[in-house]
């Protein structure tokens, strides 16, 4: 009898020595905790619809910033004016990088064309000459310094704004300049508050 309850006790015994020495990993441990059914499906479910919702917003973002890139360059383009009795209907861009930098200031028609710039402190005109020349201010100011010594020629005429340029320009047929699209519409408006014939003309779009 008693090397049966021995064998009883130590069969118990083993059970609770295993338990602890597995820890809370073993199947059998008090302390393991049971995850309920269904907890990983939630789970998968949950990162899917995250996955889905972080790709839309990307994709959302991209529309938006390709909408705004396609609107802003019709906004912000500058042209460039000229009366609409000076027969010039276009200029090719070599055509404006001589007039405007001083190499040959006619028309293709043969009529004297007078440049006008915008005032040193307005975006466009740096903006202007990076696009016709790809220079900055400074570099025209140098530029122009080495003519003006030689006797060459004079830069153009520096307006006050762009509305003083388009109302120049509409009332001379030699004056030439630049602007943006938009004021184009709005500087005509202030000269023909009732409407009226074309002030200026847009003979070529920078891009």
């Amino acid at each position: 009898m008693r090397f049966t309850h021995w064998r009883e006790d130590c069969r118990c015994t083993s059970v609770f020595l295993v338990i602890p020495f597995f820890g809370p990993f073993h199947p059998f441990h008090p302390l393991r905790k049971r995850e309920p059914a269904g907890v990983h499906a939630n789970a998968d479910r949950f990162s899917a619809r995250a996955r889905q919702a972080r790709k839309a917003f990307r994709i959302g973002i991209l529309v938006l910033a390709a909408l705004l890139g396609a609107s802003m360059p019709a906004r912000s383009e500058l042209v460039v004016i000229a009366n609409p009795q000076s027969g010039v209907d276009q200029l090719t861009r070599s055509q404006i990088v001589n007039i405007f930098m001083g190499n040959h200031r006619e028309f293709p028609n043969g009529l004297r064309a007078r440049p006008l710039d915008l005032p040193a402190d307005d975006p466009d005109k740096e903006r202007f000459y990076h696009i016709l020349v790809n220079k900055n201010l400074s570099q025209m100011a140098a530029y122009w310094s080495r003519l003006v010594f030689a006797g060459n020629t004079v830069p153009p005429t520096q307006a006050r704004d762009p509305q003083e340029v388009i109302r120049t320009v509409a009332g001379n047929r030699n004056a030439i300049g630049y602007v943006k699209r938009e004021n184009v519409d709005s500087g005509c408006a202030n000269l023909h508050p009732n409407g009226g014939p074309e002030c200026v003309k847009i003979i070529h779009a920078l891009r």
